[in-house]
């Protein structure tokens, strides 16, 4: 059977070879409609149909208007029974949608347009062409897809399209929803949310989802994904719908009823007849999620089962009832307008009548004038006059009270006026503090420019500290390296000069072997010993005398070495030289030529021993003043740093 919605996408159709925008399309192109029309509908002889096109029309009227074609298809096409039309859907679509889809920022698809053009034909005016929709049902589409695709739905956002359009076309639905409602958004995600609002409302689905249902043969529990639509509830094994498992088709006394948990089978639900006891076939239990979900499936389901007493949809109920209430508006608005006329006319004549009163008044006193002049001759018009005068007082209270509604009139308009200023003063009041509070945040943003650009300008001078900080640590390192090889080649030079110490250590016991060989005196036995002669040391300014070129050497080896180490080669004292050599003659008992011997190896021992000790000591006073002076340089490198 043939709807409102056939007709809206026939006049898309039309629309489409209305080239011209005058509201009229060929018939050559029309007679291609009815054809295409007709073969999707399933009309066996549709050659009929265009040739009964033909047959209506003259040959001289080459163009219709939409109502005159739609007349001929509703009494033609859609008085036939046994048809499809709803397959007509497709080739109007076709139809309409090749130039307009040539689009900027497209987002939906060809098929969800298609889905989006199939719901504007279902809640479109039905009450003129060309077809618009009106702007609460336009707002009630785009608030149930902008919520299907998770945002919040503010109905600010759409108040300018309300002023602007208070009728929109389909074209104008799509691009304000592209434009404004879906930019930025994933294409599947507006794509998933016009499917939902076409399948509620142009397949009718009240409601859908996942519950566990009870088998009729096993009893066992299985998943099932259900969908309830007007008048029968299907359900298929998963969300795909590709596998349907059975429908429950509603029809009057059927009930649903709330059952309490039964072990592990909660949220249970009943869905049954009157007549449930003839059969288990009449009688379902489900389970539901969780108690939300359980409470919104009985209140869909009550609502379909009420509707099936009406046999109209739920979805269709609201249409119907949302035009209703909108009508009622309309007729509202209507009729305050009417009367807004009507006193707009009422005003108009009551000021004619003013008007005419006026011109009375006027005509009355010319003619008080004229009677006053003529009374003497026209006394007999006395009391003509009397009832005149009477006539006109009273215009003359009207007038005075016409006067003060004036001047009521104009009273509220200059209070009008007053409150008008005054808030126009407030309004500038405002302007003004607002100026001088984004003058006080310029001045605010200057300074803190100010501010940054000088921090800028301290952070460039710490670097150019930092990177003289650097210089002068690296120089520091190059001192470091310089005390650091002076410190080494000093301890190879006391190296060098211990060994030649030892050589010449080695020396002295070579000489002191030999001598003590060359000169051994055979010791007397018992006390006896015999006298030795004593020859006293010379000591020169140079230190112990040599008596041979030999140990002249040596000890020009000996001085050469401490002036080298910058030990004080100043003579030991006599004092000492005596009772060394009184201890060592009563001790050995020895000749004299052998005690001076050993009191000259004594002495050279000695030296030697005060040179390396000399020698360490420098070397150490060295060692700690160059550790000293580097740790200092260190510190104030890093203090600096």
């Amino acid at each position: 059977m043939a709807t409102e919605e056939h007709v809206h996408a026939l006049w898309h159709a039309f629309d489409s070879l209305d080239i011209e925008r005058n509201g009229l399309a060929s018939k050559s192109q029309l007679k291609v409609v009815t054809a295409n029309v007709c073969t999707a509908s399933g009309v066996k002889d549709m050659r009929k149909s265009v040739e009964a096109l033909e047959d209506q029309y003259s040959d001289q009227k080459k163009t219709l208007t939409f109502e005159e074609y739609k007349k001929f298809i509703e009494l033609e096409l859609f008085s036939q029974g046994g048809l499809d039309f709803d397959k007509m859907f497709s080739v109007c679509w076709m139809l309409c949608s090749k130039v307009p889809l040539q689009r900027q920022n497209k987002i939906l698809h060809d098929n969800d347009t298609y889905k989006l053009w199939r719901v504007f034909n279902r809640l479109a005016e039905t009450d003129a062409y060309p077809l618009r929709m009106d702007h609460e049902e336009v707002a009630y589409i785009l608030e149930n897809i902008v919520i299907a695709m998770g945002r919040r739905w503010n109905e600010a956002d759409f108040e300018d399209i309300r002023k602007g359009l208070p009728l929109m076309s389909f074209w104008q639905v799509l691009h304000a929803l592209e434009v404004k409602f879906a930019a930025g958004l994933d294409e599947a995600c507006v794509a998933e949310a016009v499917s939902e609002v076409y399948d509620e409302i142009v397949n009718e689905v009240v409601k859908k989802g996942l519950m566990t249902k009870k088998g009729h043969r096993m009893g066992s529990w299985k998943e099932r994904w259900f969908i309830l639509k007007h008048g029968l509830l299907s359900y298929f094994t998963h969300k795909d719908q590709k596998e349907q498992k059975g429908v429950i088709t509603f029809n009057v006394g059927w009930k649903i009823e709330s059952l309490p948990d039964k072990g592990n089978f909660k949220n249970r639900v009943l869905i049954q007849t009157e007549e449930h006891m003839k059969g288990d076939k009449n009688k379902y239990e489900i389970c539901c999620p969780d108690p939300k979900t359980k409470q919104e499936w009985i209140m869909a389901i009550e609502q379909v089962l009420e509707s099936c007493e009406t046999g109209i949809s739920p979805q269709k109920t609201a249409f119907m009832k949302r035009r209703e209430q909108r009508a009622k508006r309309r007729q509202i608005k209507s009729e305050e307008e009417k009367k807004k006329v009507e006193d707009n006319e009422m005003f108009e004549k009551q000021k004619e009548l003013l008007e005419a009163e006026k011109e009375a008044r006027r005509i009355a006193e010319e003619k008080v004038a004229e009677e006053a002049a003529l009374r003497q001759a026209e006394s007999e018009r006395t009391s003509e006059l009397t009832a005149l005068l009477e006539q006109v007082k009273l215009h003359l209270d009207e007038e005075r009270q016409a006067k003060k509604d004036e001047e009521t009139v104009r009273a509220l308009q200059a209070k009008l006026l007053e409150e008008e200023m005054e808030k126009r003063e407030e309004l500038e009041k405002l302007k003004a503090e607002q100026e001088k509070l984004l003058q006080d945040e310029v001045r605010k943003r200057e300074e803190v420019e100010e501010e940054r650009l000088q921090h800028i300008k301290r952070l460039e001078e710490e670097q150019q500290k930092l990177e003289l900080l650097e210089q002068e640590r690296l120089a520091a390192d190059l001192k470091l390296q310089e005390a650091s090889d002076k410190l080494r080649s000093a301890e190879s030079a006391q190296k060098e000069m211990a060994a030649r110490a030892q050589d010449i250590e080695k020396k002295f016991l070579e000489m002191d072997a030999s001598k003590q060989q060359k000169f051994k005196v055979e010791k007397p036995i018992g006390l006896a010993r015999p006298i030795q002669p004593r020859v006293p040391q010379i000591l020169t300014h140079r230190g112990a005398g040599a008596f041979t070129p030999k140990q002249f050497d040596i000890f020009k080896q000996i001085r050469l070495l401490q002036q080298a180490a910058g030990v004080d080669d100043s003579p030991p004292s006599e004092d000492k030289v005596c009772e060394s050599e009184k201890t060592e003659r009563d001790d050995n008992n020895e000749t004299p030529d052998v005690i001076k011997e050993q009191e000259e190896k004594n002495k050279e021992i000695q030296n030697l021993e005060n040179t390396e000790n000399n020698q360490v000591i420098v070397d150490d006073q060295v060692s700690e003043m160059t550790a000293r002076k580097l740790s200092e340089n260190l510190d104030d490198d890093i203090i600096e740093l």
